[in-house]
């Protein structure tokens, strides 16, 4: 996952990975006591992209924000997936009600060996990126203005030919 060659790809709509990803992750969230929404555009174009790192990068990101809510009420913990996306690109965002990314250079979060867990080995962000950028995407985090945290990353639309 680490080598920055290209990936075998196939024609992915992203929302169908989102909800399968989410299918295997119910009973974890409901364990952990979090809710799940589901915000996801419908008109989305399809992107080229592996399967199998595509829901890796989903599954850190979910089970990352599923970590942060921990000490939050869990009438408060809501992670909410949205996708949008353009002639050019498909972005997918995940959102946390937890305590966001405090004492955290949030431009260091994608980079090895750095987490904000007490427990982290500071991989699984740094896979996470590597895998989207090989996929010519973007990621990036923000703090939300009220609480919790975002984590968004961007893969371009399919082209033909």
């Amino acid at each position: 996952m680490m080598k920055k060659s290209s990936p075998e790809t196939e024609s992915l709509d992203v929302n169908e990975v989102i909800a399968e990803v989410v299918r295997l992750l119910r009973s974890d969230a409901l364990i952990k006591g979090v809710t799940i929404k589901l915000d996801l555009s419908g008109d989305l174009s399809k992107v080229a992209a592996n399967r199998p790192q595509l829901q890796q990068v989903l599954l850190n990101l979910i089970t990352n924000g599923f970590a942060v809510m921990q000490g939050v009420p869990e009438e408060q913990r809501t992670l909410t997936l949205s996708t949008a996306g353009d002639d050019t690109t498909v972005r997918v965002s995940v959102r946390d009600e937890g305590t966001g990314f405090t004492g955290t250079d949030i431009s260091e979060l994608f980079k090895p060996f750095r987490t904000t867990k007490s427990e982290g080995l500071g991989m699984g962000l740094a896979i996470t990126g590597s895998i989207v950028e090989v996929h010519g995407g973007k990621i990036w985090g923000e703090n939300n203005p009220d609480r919790g945290a975002s984590v968004h990353f961007s893969l371009p639309v399919e082209t033909s030919g």
